[in-house]
């Protein structure tokens, strides 16, 4: 299922099952409706660095955990 991410950072993937069925399954991207990384840029990038997994943006370009 990660491998349906379209995220050049971080390949996540879910399946939820019952049993022996599948209930639902998932993976990372943006929102329905929403621009894509490639459009307007990479959320999870500062300068061409990327940040570190949980990594907020705060002001000055800062990062924080």
């Amino acid at each position: 299922m990660a491998e349906r991410s379209v995220c050049k950072h971080y390949q996540v993937g879910v399946v939820f099952y019952r049993g022996k069925k599948i209930i639902i399954g998932g993976y990372n991207g943006p929102p329905v409706g929403e621009p894509h990384c490639i459009e307007v840029g990479c959320a999870k990038e500062v300068d061409g660095k990327k940040l570190p997994a949980g990594g907020l943006i705060v002001a000055g370009g800062a990062t924080q955990r």
